[in-house]
């Protein structure tokens, strides 16, 4: 079935809702703005939709009819659950990363979603999360704070953090 309108929806393109949120956490990271916790709450957001998708099976395609028989197809292209995570995580990650409050955040979500996605799904997690190590070993190295920005923190700033055995 083929639903034709005049705009994506939240339902039926959940990169658009992806794309919405994280336009809110840049906005609430702009320097006219300066609200990290804003960010902090859309990740929840972007977090819980990212969990939903990777533990979808993305591959499921409708089979054509059988060999030899005739069949109308339409060809759509999805995308990949790798283009989900840098769709949700990248330019947030960019624009936060002088934030403690979004690294801890950020680290946090990716090692929820490295527990709740399918296992073909995790190389794009890790890929994030090695990119987010290298966006603080940039930006952090001679802070005395990396130490609090590389912390896992569902809060941002406030939850109880750890140390994930990677980090000592």
């Amino acid at each position: 079935m083929i639903a034709l309108g005049d705009e994506r929806t939240f339902d039926q393109d959940p990169a658009f809702a992806l794309r919405m949120m994280v336009d809110i956490a840049n906005k609430a990271l702009s320097p006219a703005v300066n609200d990290p916790t804003t960010a902090v709450q859309v990740l929840d957001h972007i977090g819980e939709v990212l969990s939903f998708i990777g533990r979808t099976d993305l591959d499921m395609r409708a089979t054509a009819a059988s060999a030899g028989s005739p069949a109308a197809a339409v060809v759509m292209v999805t995308r990949r659950w790798e283009d989900f995570v840098t769709l949700g995580l990248t330019e947030t990650r960019e624009f936060g990363a002088t934030s403690v409050q979004i690294t801890r955040r950020l680290r946090a979500l990716l090692e929820e979603l490295l527990e709740t996605v399918r296992l073909e799904n995790r190389a794009a997690v890790e890929e994030e999360l090695w990119r987010l190590d290298a966006t603080l070993a940039d930006g952090w190295r001679d802070s005395v704070d990396l130490d609090r920005a590389s912390e896992a923190d569902r809060q941002g700033i406030g939850g109880p953090a750890h140390r994930t055995e990677s980090h000592h």
